[in-house]
């Protein structure tokens, strides 16, 4: 990936006008550098938090919609059952979840922000939050399909595969347009808190 976008790239985003919810989305999967771009002038976290909270409550929505029809296929009594007991439940669990989840959010941007101190990243932690926000709606993306039963384990896994490699692409976009870093060492503030990980998970299974 070359760093920046052709300048007449650059002017077509910037007289776009604001983008919406659905555009962001879409500008996220379909050319990352383009939507880095275009959001970098954005004051704060305040719309990358809200983009992050609705993209949440929208995932966990359709995912009790998901939960509720193939219940009510497989019995109907049992469907209005579950009905009421995912709306009871989901007025409860959700402020929960958001709770957690935001929370788990905020600690990983601060974790992929010490590693752009150490490489010399430009901008603040609001940058980073960004980046890490925006990358992350690939997977949430995906995980609104979780409980389709038309989906084999097989293709979920393959489509998680796909997922994954396409957060980590946006993810070192972001910080590399967001944090005026090269795309070199914004993928290596990328990957190193994965391979982290996947070694901690290694070291668990032994």
């Amino acid at each position: 990936l070359k760093k920046g976008v052709k300048e007449e790239e650059v002017q077509d985003v910037k007289t776009s006008g604001k983008l919406g919810f659905f555009k962001k989305i879409w500008l996220i999967v379909k050319n990352p550098e383009e939507f880095f771009n275009h959001i970098k002038s954005e004051a704060g976290i305040r719309k990358a938090l809200g983009f992050y909270v609705l993209l949440l409550i929208l995932m966990l929505i359709l995912q009790m919609i998901v939960k509720i029809v193939v219940t009510f296929v497989e019995n109907p009594i049992l469907g209005i059952i579950d009905i009421i007991g995912s709306l009871a439940g989901g007025l409860i669990l959700t402020p929960i979840i958001l709770a957690v989840v935001i929370a788990l959010v905020f600690i990983m941007a601060g974790l992929y922000h010490v590693l752009v101190i150490v490489f010399k990243g430009r901008n603040p932690f609001s940058a980073t939050f960004k980046a890490v926000v925006y990358a992350s709606a690939p997977g949430v993306i995906l995980s609104m399909l979780n409980g389709l039963p038309y989906f084999s384990e097989y293709v979920y896994f393959a489509l998680s595969l796909v997922a994954f490699l396409w957060g980590m692409v946006v993810l070192t976009v972001g910080i590399a347009i967001m944090q005026d870093m090269g795309y070199g060492k914004a993928f290596m503030v990328a990957i190193i808190p994965t391979l982290v990980i996947i070694g901690l998970v290694l070291l668990a299974g032994y």
